[in-house]
């Protein structure tokens, strides 16, 4: 009977092993006083705890696995050609969590059900980080209308001004290095802030260009009076006194 009353202890607490090991034995001193219905209990209760601890280690195999997916890259064909292995540790974390109900430890399933959780979240920014990525690599050789650069339309370059998309690939580099660090990706991280640092100083030197271009034509529409010429000169304008007088 303490063989027994101390087995029921380990198996409320998730114990199997340790319950198997005070169960095990009991139904032969049972038997050996004649209480058979005692005995036959015993055995049930052996049988119920090797399948639980075989449960339960399957379970508990699979949220060690799932950690170490959590820090483990695979090559990928997509850009960036590597990825954290979040999908394959979400699934994992879902399968123990199931295992974890089917002997009703809700504590064990309740924490296993919250590192699902923080997985699938993990794996949404990994996604996001990712499509900016690709994203990025597309706009960096993209063109947009540019409305801000003050520019005289001409017969070389068209009545239109445009300009590298670089801008939108900083923004969008950003975040995703952002993500990918929240996520502890040390494989893609560095592939992701060269690219950034590479789109920052491409967005400096637009920047720079077009500030230049916006003063070089700034520079034709100003006018001053030629004290020799004994007129207004206006700067790449051809020579029309008539009609800067009027």
């Amino acid at each position: 009977d303490d063989a027994m009353f101390h087995g029921d202890s380990c198996r409320t607490k998730f114990d199997f092993l340790g319950a198997l090991e005070q169960y095990t034995g009991a139904d032969k001193e049972y038997s050996e006083y004649g209480d058979s219905e005692r005995a036959l209990e015993s055995l049930y209760r052996q049988d119920e705890c090797r399948r639980k601890a075989g449960v339960k280690e399957e379970a508990d195999a699979l949220v060690r696995l799932a950690h170490e997916q959590m820090l483990t890259s695979v090559d990928i064909e997509e850009y960036p050609h590597s990825r954290i292995m979040l999908t394959e540790a979400a699934e994992n974390f879902s399968k123990a969590m199931e295992l974890y109900l089917s002997y009703n430890d809700r504590a064990t399933a309740r924490t296993t059900e919250n590192r699902l959780k923080a997985t699938t979240w993990d794996l949404e920014r990994q996604s996001e980080a990712y499509e900016r990525l690709r994203t990025a690599l597309v706009m960096m050789i993209e063109r947009t209308e540019d409305l801000s650069t003050r520019y005289d339309p001409s017969k070389v370059y068209g009545p239109i001004l445009f300009k590298l998309r670089v801008g939108d690939v900083v923004t969008s580099l950003t975040k995703a290095c952002s993500l990918i660090s929240d996520i502890g990706d040390k494989k893609v991280h560095p592939l992701a802030t060269a690219l950034l640092e590479d789109a920052i100083e491409r967005n400096n030197q637009q920047n720079e260009a077009l500030a230049a271009l916006s003063e070089a034509q700034a520079a034709t529409e100003a006018y001053t009076w030629d004290d020799t010429l004994r007129e207004i000169v206006v700067f790449g304008v051809e020579n029309d006194l008539e009609g800067r007088k009027e």
